[in-house]
């Protein structure tokens, strides 16, 4: 309901899409992605999330973000081998893959304001 109903100036997109099913079992495209994750899960559910990513990142090397505000299972992510960190405050950690080409400056810049880089998919969960 929220999605039809969201009209705005400042949107950038508006091929918007809701899936609703598990989200460890997401299957996440194999383009440039940014992931938004609104402290989500618990721990089991974070840890399944992950090593899809991990196994996605694996078998499609590419830029992937994510952002993670209140990371209250930060410690996961740095578990990670395939993403680090490039930015950690109380509220908000930014994790970036180690695989792929690195986002240019302007782009990064556009991230860092919450707009997602051109063609790129975004996966918010919340």
């Amino acid at each position: 309901a929220n999605l039809t109903r969201y009209k705005s100036t400042s949107q950038h997109c508006s091929s918007l899409e809701v899936v609703r099913m598990d989200a460890a079992d997401f299957p996440l495209p194999p383009t440039p992605l940014v992931c938004y994750f609104y402290n989500p899960f618990g721990e089991p559910i974070m840890g399944r999330v992950l090593r899809n990513i991990e196994e996605s990142l694996s078998g499609h090397p590419r830029e992937l973000v994510v952002v993670y505000l209140y990371p209250e299972l930060d410690y996961l992510f740095e578990r990670q081998s395939l993403l680090i960190n490039v930015r950690r405050k109380e509220w908000c950690s930014i994790y970036r893959s180690n695989r792929g080409p690195i986002l240019p400056i302007r782009e990064r810049e556009e991230l860092e304001e919450g707009a997602a880089p051109q063609g790129s998919s975004v996966l918010a969960l919340e």
